[in-house]
């Protein structure tokens, strides 16, 4: 990321593509916030998040921090989705739902992150545009999802299409002490989770999509 001149370290960034126009001010913010910045000869480099107190990064400390909202009470839906016993890959993806930054095809597309001739039709029913409320919770595919999952449980009722509703909804399907909820929870995040991937297999490797293999997955998942 740069080199040695005269004993004082010069910064040099190659990018791999082109930055676009929303990206250069960004690079230029950087290139303020490390210029004052010189590492010194010989000694090692070490990582250490100073958001935290514990030097080590957190999605959650991240998180308050690009909020900007170091001082507010977090919300319930986002503490309960971290507090979930479930892999933190899981839980970055079904937060990511929740703030509504995944990066569907029409998230893509406003970004100019993909060819201007790219296909946006939803990559489980190919029959609307994809954006995360119908991918994840209302396109023909993953209501049905959701409706099997249900089933699976011995409950009906009619979902929410919006992520934190949805999500606060589920929470509550079945009766019981808080060990139900923290249960109900581990099965939101692993069925966002599934739908994703089956999304992911349909649109990069061609997979057939169907509700019961999404469902297995969920299964599996929880295991």
């Amino acid at each position: 990321m740069g080199y040695w001149e005269d004993g004082r370290w010069c910064w040099k960034f190659e990018w791999q593509r082109n930055l676009l126009e929303r990206e250069e001010p960004r690079v230029v913010d950087m290139m303020k916030r490390i210029g004052s910045f010189s590492p010194k000869l010989d000694v090692c480099d070490s990582w250490c998040w100073v958001k935290d107190g514990s030097g080590l990064y957190t999605v959650k400390s991240a998180y308050v921090e690009l909020q900007g909202n170091s001082g507010v009470e977090e919300k319930r839906v986002f503490r309960r989705t971290w507090q979930t016993t479930a892999p933190s890959g899981h839980k970055a993806l079904a937060w990511r739902v929740l703030i509504n930054r995944v990066q569907t095809r029409y998230d893509l597309a406003k970004r100019n992150a993909i060819p201007s001739n790219a296909s946006l039709m939803c990559g489980l029913c190919a029959s609307e545009e994809e954006n995360s409320m119908p991918l994840f919770f209302n396109c023909r595919v993953s209501w049905g999802v959701w409706m099997k999952v249900c089933r699976w449980m011995g409950c009906q009722t009619v979902m929410a299409v919006e992520a934190e509703s949805h999500f606060n909804q589920f929470e509550f399907l079945l009766t019981g002490s808080k060990k139900a909820g923290q249960i109900l929870n581990m099965i939101w995040i692993a069925t966002v989770n599934s739908i994703w991937q089956k999304r992911n297999g349909s649109i990069f490797r061609g997979e057939n999509v169907e509700c019961d293999e999404i469902v297995d997955l969920t299964q599996y998942k929880l295991l």
